[in-house]
């Protein structure tokens, strides 16, 4: 038990964000974002499982209906985004980089799925959701508003906090 104690302290001293990080990831989810951490091995993987699990819970929320598009359209509204704001993980590589580095990439936007079509905001919409609530829980990040590109989260920087 005393090893499993000094391994946490150890972490805890290594990683001291992970409490604000999975603060801002637990806003993100609250806020109506598929929010993950440590998600699948890569970005190829992961954009498209989040696609899929999109589809899972619009699938519960339509209860089954087999007019589900028109249902879903009239509970959730275009693009769904009542019920869903969009997407924003960062993947394992992300995560092995964050490990040696401090410094990881988060990829975010909307989701594209087979079954709903476009769910979300508009990438760029999710990219500043993303970066309100980062902000929000002083994580430093470097994003410069292109839909196009990840956001970079820099653990060895201290935000202060928002008066």
């Amino acid at each position: 038990m005393k090893q499993l104690t000094q391994m946490a302290y150890d972490y805890a001293q290594r990683f001291p964000n992970d409490q604000r990080l999975n603060k801002a990831f637990k806003a993100m989810r609250k806020v109506g974002l598929l929010a993950r951490q440590n998600y699948l091995c890569c970005g190829n993987c992961g954009g498209p499982a989040l696609a899929n699990r999109a589809e899972v819970v619009l699938d519960k929320a339509v209860d089954g209906a087999t007019d589900y598009d028109e249902k879903a359209l009239r509970l959730f509204g275009s693009r769904y985004t009542s019920l869903i704001k969009g997407c924003v993980f960062f993947h394992e590589q992300d995560n092995e980089h964050r490990m040696r580095e401090r410094k990881f990439m988060l990829r975010f936007g909307e989701l594209n799925t087979s079954k709903y079509g476009t769910i979300g905001l508009p990438t760029k919409e999710v990219g500043e959701l993303v970066c309100r609530i980062l902000t929000e829980c002083q994580i430093a990040y470097t994003w410069d508003g292109n839909p196009d590109r990840c956001i970079e989260v820099n653990e060895l920087e201290v935000v202060a906090p928002a008066n």
